[in-house]
């Protein structure tokens, strides 16, 4: 006895299981994934913000508190940004 012969499903649809998906059902789903990913998307440029904005506060916070300690310049000269800027290129 053969086997019964299964149909492939067409070009453009998308199977799962037994049943194949219609190209609205197929278009629904490509909706939602694009979707999900933009959302992620824009959850790691806002994270990447985030990281960058504490980043730069942490670095003017050394350079107010730990270089210049709390005066508005350093006492060895105001070219201190310059030179770290210069260094760090």
């Amino acid at each position: 006895m053969s086997a019964p012969h299964k149909q492939k499903p067409s070009r453009g649809t998308i199977r799962t299981g037994s049943r194949s998906k219609s190209p609205a059902q197929e278009e629904a789903l490509l909706d939602r994934v694009l979707e999900i990913v933009e959302r992620a998307r824009g959850h790691v440029a806002r994270s990447a913000n985030t990281v960058m904005l504490q980043s730069y506060w942490l670095i003017g916070r050394e350079i107010v508190e730990v270089e210049q300690q709390g005066a508005k310049r350093a006492d060895y000269g105001a070219r201190v940004i310059e030179r770290l800027a210069a260094r760090l290129s």
